[in-house]
């Protein structure tokens, strides 16, 4: 798992993007090329909060940042489905709150998940 630096973690995903550029010197190309996106404009949109990181994204993106995939993943979903956030808080609730623990619905495992 990779480790970061910062004394704080940021609480958005462009603050994390942002800190994490910062700290290891990356320009906006590298980003957006090292996590697949065909053009700039993309990540430009995401830093400006018009459009949402998408959460596919957020395994490459944490690779290229060097930042905790677990956690960026966990800001990214309570950004971009705060409902579906909510609900994985409370089925966890429901299991005893195990970190990494699956949540079924219908006997059937469909997301496991760190803390979010």
């Amino acid at each position: 798992m990779p480790a970061t630096s910062m004394s704080t973690t940021p609480t958005s995903v462009v603050g994390i993007v942002e800190a994490q550029q910062a700290l290891l010197g990356l320009s906006n190309q590298e980003i957006w090329t090292g996590i697949g996106f065909e053009r700039e404009i993309a990540l430009q949109l995401i830093k400006a909060g018009a459009m949402k990181m998408p959460l596919a994204k957020i395994p490459a993106l944490s690779a290229r940042l060097q930042f905790d995939a677990a956690e960026l993943l966990r800001v990214a979903l309570c950004e971009s489905g705060p409902a579906l956030a909510t609900l994985i808080k409370h089925q966890r609730s429901l299991c005893g709150d195990a970190v990494g623990a699956p949540i079924t619905l219908q006997g059937e495992d469909v997301i496991a998940l760190v803390g979010v």
